[in-house]
């Protein structure tokens, strides 16, 4: 079938390439065929990724959506459409820590997570693991450590059951000929089980065993691994030949055997000690041997890294039969692209059809809705936090449909409608919206009506903040156009500014083009232009010193207060900046609150860090905290603490009376910069630097540290105190 689909495309040199019968890719083709799903073999002129040049690659449809398959992996689309396959794997963001054994095991030791205890070392630190080889073994003696690549694949180059130091520094130095990074662990005792996960969940078992061969009681060793190697001819997945070379033949010999002798009628001789399939080992599917708790255990593990759908999960366990405990197992390793052949093909045991579990997946995720159908609010966003406190109360809501939406500038956005107190209101996603009083548009202004066209301009706030009294950073706004004025300005303000100074919109949002810290006339006169090129007007200010943090208001009341922290990592002593980031991007995925934005390491943060003397390749040391930038907005991977209890009250005095200036301010965040926010504020030792209608919430809820707040609930009761309130006057009215 495979072949007649691919000869159908085309013929010639630049004819399709085959899937192998039995391998993975053959397998997803026959489950695409078996649900009548849209796919073909692509040609090699077709391959426009020079990473798969030569590998065979499929493309198939589920639900408008477009995926390759190749490598042993599973892509999306280049949304660019410049790349097939695109390279980008299914996983997402997760899959960067996953490949990397030494930082997944970091990450869910963390968690509780049984993983072998171990560390890694740079090939040119081979003392340093001596001496770590030296430790480990006083305690791990029985089984011995294991040396292995830090990053690498099909069994190759791993070393187990090592007990002396001359036999530890063979495998070191074997190792690190081919790989920079080496991993020195315990060696765990156990069989090895291989679970294969779609979407979270365990799809199917298989018992991995190292390659061997039964007894007869007539045949020697060498004539079974013959007879063995015939029979492994004609299968799909297990036709890698059985060898007794060197390794095979000393490992034998630490059994007491030889290739001449003849094993008794049943027994299993083994001939390695891993039981990778590329080394000749076997999978075997299992069901029943196995405890269901192993695979709540996977599950678990599984729900700590959710972006990958398609994972292999590689268990040490004693004794499957027996319920999992913390000291039963060993989570070995995870495989982001984990071959499935053997589950449809397994050498004993019933086939488990992982392949059309994957596409049934896709077609249960990728459902695509009515046209103008609504979009829900994703799950943690301040949205769905309104929904959770509006469905708590039992107050009902809907999601508008789009040709429901009439004002302009919420084309296509999700909104979300509800009454209280027969007070029609909407949510925007960011902002609470009241309705039209001339009907013309839905949904209708901000609530916060004239008072959010203020705060807008940044520049006019500071000055009426400051003829109130408030603290608030000296600057002045320009036109983009007035350079030689603004550079007068910035000459002027930086005498007396020992923070620098910093440039930025007066209508910007999410911290994007905010320079901090400048403090030459060239640095000043680029971060203009920068701004200038997006925006009409750019404010010049000194950049204050101090902590930022942001005060989340409700009818002029401070509800929370959060310290927002710059992107940062914090050492390890282990692994390096870039390891660190992929690593904190993980946890971020896991809290609703911070998982819209990822670190990255652009150009600006790579400026950040040369400045700082750092490289993204360097290894900080353990507890060193390593800023990626000096803006702590959460868009630019920031993050926020709740720390209500922590600041002195006269701080939230001093925003209560600021926003309290402002008629008709209902929700707001004002951002401020504190020296110390544990001593009792003064004019000199606070600055206001904006205040924002609309401030998103969702971290309030899930902060990175401290005790949520409920804002979204917070809304809401204000919103019914209101409707009683009005209700009560207008019954006096009566």
């Amino acid at each position: 079938m495979i072949e007649a689909v691919a000869n159908s495309m085309r013929s010639g040199e630049d004819r399709p390439r085959v899937f192998r019968k039995g391998s993975g890719g053959a397998c997803l083709i026959q489950a695409l065929a078996a649900r009548d799903l849209p796919y073909r073999c692509v040609p090699p002129e077709e391959i426009t990724n020079p990473g798969f040049a030569k590998a065979k690659i499929a493309e198939f449809r589920v639900k408008g959506a477009t995926y390759y398959y190749g490598g042993g992996c599973l892509h999306i689309a280049d949304p660019r459409g410049n790349l097939v396959p695109s390279g980008w794997g299914i996983d997402g963001p997760t899959a960067s820590i996953a490949r990397k054994k030494d930082l997944v095991k970091t990450f869910l030791r963390k968690r509780g997570i049984s993983v072998p205890e171990g560390t890694i070392f740079f090939d040119h630190a081979r003392r340093e693991a001596e001496a770590y080889f030296a430790r480990l073994l006083q305690s791990k003696e029985e089984h011995g450590i294991c040396i292995k690549p830090g990053r690498g694949m099909w069994g190759f180059q791993v070393h187990v059951g090592i007990r002396d130091e001359q036999s530890f520094r063979a495998a070191f130095a074997e190792v690190g000929q081919h790989y920079k990074r080496i991993l020195v662990e315990e060696t765990v005792p156990g069989s090895v089980y291989r679970f294969t996960c779609v979407g979270g969940r365990v799809i199917a078992m298989e018992l991995s065993r190292p390659a061997n061969v039964e007894g007869d009681g007539i045949h020697t060793i060498a004539q079974l691994v013959e007879l063995k190697n015939a029979e492994r001819a004609g299968h799909p997945t297990h036709s890698s030949t059985l060898t007794l070379e060197k390794p095979e033949r000393e490992f034998l010999e630490r059994a007491g055997l030889q290739v001449d002798d003849v094993p008794e009628p049943g027994r299993l001789v083994f001939l390695r000690k891993l039981s990778n399939i590329h080394q000749g080992g076997e999978a075997i599917t299992v069901t029943e041997e196995v405890h269901r708790s192993y695979v709540e255990v996977i599950e678990r593990t599984l729900s700590f890294l959710p972006d990958l759908l398609v994972c292999g999960v590689d268990i040490a366990i004693p004794d499957a039969a027996k319920p999992a405990t913390a000291n039963s197992y060993h989570i070995l390793d995870l495989n982001c692209c984990p071959g499935f052949s053997t589950a449809h093909h397994p050498w004993r045991g019933q086939p488990k059809d992982v392949a059309g579990a994957i596409l049934d997946y896709l077609e249960m995720t990728k459902r695509v809705g009515k046209p103008g159908s609504p979009k829900p609010f994703s799950k943690g966003s301040s949205g769905d936090c309104v929904v959770e406190a509006l469905t708590a109360r039992g107050i009902a809501h809907r999601y508008l449909a789009h040709e429901e939406v009439t004002n302009p500038l919420l084309a296509g956005k999700t909104i979300l409608a509800f009454e209280i107190g027969g007070v029609p209101y909407y949510f925007d996603g960011g902002s609470l919206r009241v309705s039209d009083p001339r009907g013309a548009r839905v949904p209708g202004p901000l609530i916060d009506r004239q008072a959010a066209l203020f705060v807008k301009r940044k520049d006019l706030v500071k000055s009426f903040l400051r003829r109130n009294g408030v603290s608030v950073p000296r600057g002045a706004a320009f036109p983009r156009d007035a350079g030689d004025e603004a550079d007068s300005y910035f000459t002027a303000l930086i005498e007396s500014a020992p923070g620098g100074v910093c440039v930025k919109p007066i209508r910007g949002k999410k911290g994007q083009q905010v320079h901090v810290g400048l403090s030459d006339l060239a640095s000043f006169r680029a971060a203009f232009a920068d701004v200038g090129e997006n925006h009409e007007y750019v404010l010049i200010e000194e950049t204050v010193s101090g902590q930022v943090y942001r005060f989340t208001c409700l009818d002029g009341r401070v509800i929370s207060i959060e310290c927002g922290r710059p992107a940062n990592v914090e050492g390890d002593g282990v692994h390096t900046i870039e390891e660190l980031i992929a690593l904190k991007n993980v946890e971020r995925r896991l809290n609703p609150g911070h998982t819209g934005t990822l670190l990255r390491i652009r150009r600006r943060e790579y400026d950040f860090l040369r400045r700082a003397g750092f490289d993204p390749g360097d290894v900080p040391a353990a507890g060193q905290l390593v800023q990626l930038t000096d803006v702590s907005n959460m868009h630019q991977g920031g993050e926020f603490i709740e720390v209500s209890d922590a600041v002195h009250r006269s701080y939230a005095d001093v925003i209560e009376r600021a926003v309290k200036l402002v008629p008709d301010l209902v929700l707001c965040g004002a951002d401020v910069v504190i020296e110390n926010a544990s001593v009792p504020a003064t004019r000199h030792n606070y600055h206001v630097l904006e205040i924002n209608c609309g401030p998103g919430f969702s971290t309030n809820h899930f902060p990175w540290r401290g005790q949520p707040k409920d804002v979204a609930g917070a809304i809401v009761d204000f919103l019914i105190d209101r409707a009683r309130i009005d209700q009560a006057r207008r019954n006096t009215t009566d």
